[in-house]
C-alpha cells in the first residue's frame, strides 16, 4: 500500500447503502477496411458470463497460450456507502478480469453518480493489482520468468464531467510481458447538493 493511499483512505468507513454487479464481455475483431482492431462491449448474465469464461480457459489450457484470444470477460462490482453523519458518500467500483485482458487496447474504467451530488474535488483514486511475467533469456532459449505481483496507483482521473467520473490505463502493452489475475479497485467520495436521495449508477 503507498503512503498517500493510507494517509487519504486509512480512516474511512461507513454503512453500505446499495450495490450492483455487472458482469461485462469485451470482444476484439480485426476489421480489414481500417486496417485496425474494433472492440465491442456488451453486459451478459452472470450464468453465460461463466459458461463463456470457462470454455475460454479450456480452450487456453488447450493450446498453451493466449495469442489469439478475441474475447475477455470482466466483474464489476459497485457500491454505494454513507460515511457516517459528515455528508459525504463513498462511490467505489471493484474489477476483476475473469480471463486475460486483450492485448493492445486500452482499459477504462468509470462509475456514474447521481446529478444531486457534486464529486469532492482530490478524492478520486484507482488501485490496479496483476501477476506479471517477463521473457528471460536462459542460456540460448527465450523462456517466461517467475511471475510476481504489481500494484498500479492513479490519483487523477483522465474523465470528469457531472454525471461520472472514469479513469483509462494500459497493461498489455508489453510483448515480452504477460499478465494475469488482474483486478482493482476506483473510488471517490461526493456530496449531495441538495437533499434527497442519491441513486446508484454503475
Amino acid at each position: 500500500m503507498s503512503p498517500e493511499y493510507a494517509n487519504k483512505y486509512k480512516e474511512l468507513s461507513g454503512k453500505v447503502l446499495s450495490k450492483d454487479t455487472k458482469f461485462i464481455k469485451i470482444t476484439k475483431t480485426f476489421d480489414p477496411a481500417t486496417n485496425n482492431y474494433k472492440v465491442t462491449i456488451a453486459e451478459e448474465s452472470e450464468n453465460q458470463a461463466m459458461i463463456e469464461v470457462e470454455n475460454a480457459k479450456n480452450s487456453v489450457s488447450a493450446t498453451g497460450n493466449y495469442d489469439y484470444q478475441q474475447n475477455s470477460w470482466i466483474k464489476l462490482e459497485t457500491w454505494l456507502s454513507s460515511l457516517g453523519g459528515g455528508g459525504e458518500y463513498l462511490y467505489k467500483t471493484s474489477f476483476t478480469w475473469l480471463t486475460q485482458p486483450l492485448e493492445n487496447i486500452g482499459e477504462y474504467i468509470a462509475t456514474g453518480y447521481g446529478t444531486n451530488t457534486s464529486v469532492i474535488s482530490g478524492s478520486e483514486y484507482l488501485q490496479v493489482t496483476y501477476n506479471r511475467q517477463d521473457v528471460i533469456l536462459q542460456g540460448y532459449t527465450w523462456t517466461w520468468g517467475p511471475t510476481y505481483l504489481n500494484t498500479d496507483y492513479y490519483w487523477t482521473a483522465n474523465i470528469k464531467s457531472n454525471t461520472g467520473y472514469g479513469f483509462s490505463f494500459q497493461i498489455c502493452d508489453d510483448p515480452t510481458s504477460r499478465f494475469s489475475n488482474v483486478r482493482g479497485t476506483m473510488a471517490f467520495r461526493v456530496r449531495p447538493n441538495i437533499s434527497g436521495a442519491i441513486i446508484l449508477d454503475a
